[in-house]
């Protein structure tokens, strides 16, 4: 199975325990340096701040909603890798995508993680150059920075399918 940034930002996080909503999901940590999918970024409110749920805490990704199993999953952000990754600001969407040999593709629309092995598979680039948007695998990328995502220069251009990323 596999999510989508886009359709996942937004949704709301229930308690599987009591039905309760505790927030919505404002980010997912991806970490730049080997493309793991650590945590998701929930927005409790004005006066309490941002919490993580650590991946392993999620109970199911629906359609409509991100299931854990009780409030207990929502943690305080710790000292550790996953604040590292929120600090250092580098985001995968919206993010300049070029090549090794520094040819601009476009930007990242939207990207895709396959739940097992909780890793980033797709980015979606949004290029004109190519005639339309891209979906590039995760293998193909070099590195993620705070600048760019640089991928092969043999990157593989496969034309996304969904109708709807194009008008993403």
């Amino acid at each position: 199975m596999s999510i989508r940034f886009n359709k996942v930002l937004s949704l709301p996080v229930i308690s599987y325990e009591s039905g309760d909503r505790l927030g919505e999901i404002k980010d997912l940590v991806v970490d730049h340096d080997n493309g793991k999918f650590l945590a998701l970024v929930v927005g409790e409110g004005i006066l309490t701040g941002s919490r993580i749920i650590r991946v392993d805490k999620v109970r199911n990704f629906g359609r409509d909603t991100v299931m854990i199993l009780d409030s207990r999953s929502l943690e305080v952000m710790t000292p550790g890798r996953i604040q590292d990754i929120i600090q250092s600001k580098i985001k995968i969407k919206g993010n300049k995508v070029i090549t090794e040999s520094e040819t601009n593709l476009g930007k990242v629309m939207d990207f895709e993680i396959d739940l097992d092995p909780s890793r980033l598979s797709f980015i979606f680039v949004r290029t004109k150059i190519l005639g339309g948007p891209l979906m590039v695998s995760y293998d193909q990328i070099v590195s993620i920075g705070k600048d760019a995502i640089v991928v092969k220069d043999e990157v593989v251009k496969v034309k996304a399918l969904e109708p709807e990323l194009a008008r993403a």
